[in-house]
Formats: C-alpha cells, sequence, structure tokens
C-alpha cells in the first residue's frame, strides 16, 4: 500500500515502543524503578503477551504499554488466572518496571471474582468482501517555497486536520522547503449501507453512494462541521430545498454580530454559493466564503464544503436524498486478508474509550485473534487518520495457508 511504510517486525516492536512509551511521564526513571497504578485495561490479546493500559485518569497519565513474562503475577479475585481471564475495559491493578527489553508488567489484578468464560459473542467472519470498504490511493508531494499546508490540503482536496494530523510537527504556514510528504488519498468507507450521503462526524468527510448501471462509484469530500458548543447532529435526514445563489437567514444568536438579520448573495456570503437543506431542520450543505475553514470545528452544525466542491456536489443530488450523519472515530475493514484500521480523533468526546471500542469493533467482525496488539495501539495513540495495516502477520500466513 503506497504512503505506509513497514519495517522487519523485531525492529518494528522496538520502534513503536519507543515511539509511545516515550510520550509518557516517568519513561526515563531507573531500570529497577518499580511502579504501581490503577487504569482501565485498554488491549489485551491471549495471541499476544503486549498489554496496554489506560491511565489517563491517573496522574501518570497516557497509555501504558508492556510485556507479560515468565514470572508476571496474574490474579482475579485473589486467584491466579490467564491473561485471557481479564476483559478489556475492566479496571485493573498494575506493577511494571523498565528492563533492557522494555516495559516488563510485573503484576496484573483485577478485584472481580473469577467467572466462566462466556460464550463467544460475535460471529465468525465467512467471507472478506462482508466487512467494510477502502477506495482511493495515495499520493506524495515536495513542499514548495510558496506552500502552507493549507495550500496543500486544499489543493489535494483534504480538510486541514487531514493533514495536521500527519504532519503535527510542522508549522502550518511554514513547512520545510523540499521535505517529501505522504498526501493521504485512501479511505475506509463507514460501516452502514452504502446509499446516498454518509457524512463521517469525527473524520470531518462526506462520502456521496452514487448507483450508475448497477454499480456503486463512491465520491468523497472534506468537509468543516459544527464546533463543541454547537455540535453536528447525527441521525438519518433527507435533502430539502436547494438553493443557488443563497440568502442567509442570520440565527438571533448572530445577529448582533453581523448588525443584520439576513445576508444577501455574493461573494462575502457565509453560505457561499450553493444551499443544501437537510429536511425539517436548520441545518444545510453549504459552501463557505473562508476555504480554510474546512477541515475545522467551525459552525453552528451545518456542514461546510470547499467552493469547487460543492459546485460539482450541487447538482449530483436531488432533494429526498438520504442523508446518513454518523458518528465514527475508528473504521475497520478487512481486504485481502489484511486487517485495516482508521482512527479520527473523537472531537465530541463521544467515545469512553477509543481503544476499547476499536476492539470492539474487531472482535464482532470476528477478527480479533487476527490482530497486532502493538500496530493496533500505535494507531490508536497516534489517531493519523489513515488505513493502518494492524494485521498479526504469524496468523496471517496461517490463515492464508488454511
Amino acid at each position: 500500500m503506497r504512503g505506509i511504510h513497514f519495517i522487519r517486525p523485531a525492529a518494528r516492536r522496538v520502534v513503536l515502543l519507543l515511539l509511545i512509551l516515550s510520550a509518557l511521564p516517568g519513561s526515563g526513571s531507573a531500570a529497577d524503578e518499580v511502579h504501581r497504578r490503577t487504569g482501565r485495561l485498554a488491549v489485551s490479546s491471549p495471541f499476544s503477551p503486549m498489554i496496554a493500559v489506560d491511565l489517563r485518569d491517573d496522574d501518570l497519565g497516557g497509555f501504558l504499554v508492556g510485556k507479560i513474562v515468565a514470572n508476571s503475577i496474574l490474579q482475579r479475585g485473589g486467584q491466579p488466572v490467564g491473561l485471557h481471564d481479564f476483559v478489556v475495559g475492566e479496571t485493573v491493578r498494575v506493577t511494571w518496571r523498565k528492563s533492557a527489553d522494555g516495559t516488563e508488567i510485573l503484576t496484573l489484578v483485577s478485584d472481580e471474582d473469577p467467572a466462566p468464560p462466556p460464550a463467544r459473542p460475535w460471529p465468525l467472519l465467512r467471507k472478506p468482501g462482508e466487512v467494510g470498504a477502502h477506495i482511493g490511493e495515495n499520493r506524495q508531494h515536495t513542499i514548495g517555497r510558496q506552500d502552507t499546508l493549507l495550500d496543500i490540503a486544499r489543493r489535494y482536496d483534504l480538510g486541514f486536520n487531514e493533514i495536521m494530523a500527519l504532519y503535527p510537527q510542522y508549522d502550518p504556514w511554514l513547512p520545510p522547503v523540499g521535505d517529501i510528504i505522504d498526501i493521504p488519498g485512501e479511505w475506509l468507507l463507514p460501516k452502514g449501507p452504502y446509499e446516498g450521503l454518509v457524512i463521517n462526524i469525527p473524520e470531518m468527510r462526506l462520502f456521496a453512494y452514487l448507483r450508475e448501471k448497477g454499480k456503486i462509484s463512491v465520491r468523497t469530500y472534506p468537509v468543516g462541521i459544527g464546533d463543541t458548543d454547537y455540535p453536528t447532529p447525527t441521525g438519518t435526514f433527507r435533502i430539502g430545498v436547494k438553493r443557488r445563489h443563497p440568502t442567509w437567514y442570520i440565527p438571533p444568536s448572530l445577529q448582533a454580530k453581523y448588525q443584520r438579520t439576513t445576508f444577501p448573495p455574493g461573494e462575502d456570503n457565509p453560505l457561499g454559493d450553493y444551499w443544501i437543506g437537510l429536511e425539517n431542520t436548520l441545518y444545510g450543505i453549504h459552501g463557505t466564503d473562508i476555504p480554510w475553514s474546512v477541515g475545522r470545528l467551525v459552525t453552528r452544525g451545518c456542514i461546510r464544503m470547499y467552493p469547487e466542491d460543492i459546485a460539482e456536489f450541487f447538482p449530483t443530488v436531488s432533494s429526498g436524498t438520504r442523508v446518513q450523519l454518523v458518528y465514527q472515530p475508528v473504521k475497520v475493514a478487512f481486504v485481502s486478508g489484511r486487517i485495516l484500521v482508521e482512527v479520527h480523533r473523537d472531537i465530541y468526546s463521544q467515545v469512553d474509550n477509543l481503544a476499547v471500542h476499536g476492539l470492539d469493533l474487531l472482535g464482532r467482525l470476528g477478527l480479533a485473534h487476527l490482530l497486532d496488539t502493538m500496530k493496533f495501539v500505535h494507531a490508536i495513540v497516534r489517531q493519523s487518520g489513515v488505513p493502518t495495516d494492524v494485521t498479526l502477520e504469524s496468523e496471517t500466513a496461517n490463515t492464508e495457508e488454511r
């Protein structure tokens, strides 16, 4: 897959551990120092000795990623248990120390009583085509002297959020001239029926499904959405009124700011040149007079598009078209024997724990046994917004042989 690079498994484990653990306070402590904390088990798999514990409610903060070693003590309700007896999401007390091989888990303890293993609640995967899909391809761009990240994002039809998620270390106004950067152009499709319009709110992206001659084609556009005080709602709607060169009827809460009740059509109109209303609501999909606001939380709940995108998009949809506004910060697909996950920021704080949420999605699809724990944790922590391969190599090889 272009734009996603891999290294040898042994080196990858060290690199990912360093990337994740270097961000945790106390990661530079002495090798023999023992740490004790309470947190929520975020990632655990019977197929891997690596676990992750979410300590964000503790004064340490962040994720603890460590390895269950031969002398690790695992207990539940005061009785010895195996790693498979722990449940992702439960509260655990963990003790660990640093060693030359990384972080070693000394004890993992749950105060809950042991319980018989539940029946498997997740259906087994029957064939790859039943689980998700992905579209597009990645590209590369060499940063020029006049480039800003905002210019680059708009040139490649990306939102500001998408370029900054990949390159948070760059100054958006003065990126390093001459650097060759990956331009994300692959997306996993949101879960749900491939019909009408789907807007994934945390991703800030619209997917339009067009059926022609029995086949479905997909066009996708970046969008701006509601800020945290006026979040874009979720739900299923229909397109109502469509208008070219709309008049903006200013909400009462903004009339003092603009010193008027309406805003006539024109280049300064905040709605741009097109309005696509959502039936029985005050919300709509529209253009903008501030293109750099696409990929940001800036509206009072409406969906904002680049001027050139809304001009292309407007004639392709009609009144009555179904519009689904969904909230999916973690998307999953199973493609050619590989698990792909795509992780975005939980912008409205709707998901209690992204790691638990993502693992639950994989389990419900019957894919948990194919998961590489370290790859998954890295994707959850980074939240890059690009499809990432999190397949456990040995399990993939065995699966392909069968």
